[in-house]
């Protein structure tokens, strides 16, 4: 099982940071700032990535919550 969560947890960085650097590359006025074009940077990959990894992390979220429902409950006082 803690093996289990250490992998979760690792992937949950990975998609936190994907969607990190994806977010930032399609904020509006940021390719402007930095002084590239829109042509340099292929946005419909950018865009597909972005919500691919938004599906995937909600899952993770969830499956983490799932995983630590007895930590949780214990934490807020609710008796099973």
């Amino acid at each position: 099982m803690i093996n289990i969560k250490r992998v979760l947890f690792f992937l949950l960085i990975i998609s936190f940071l994907s969607l990190l650097i994806t977010g930032l590359i399609k904020f509006p006025g940021l390719i402007n700032y930095l002084g590239l074009s829109y042509s340099q940077i292929p946005f419909g990959l950018i865009s597909k990535i972005h919500d691919w990894m938004g599906i995937i992390t909600s899952v993770l979220i969830i499956t983490h919550l799932y995983l630590n429902l007895n930590f949780i409950m214990k934490y807020l006082g609710v008796k099973k």
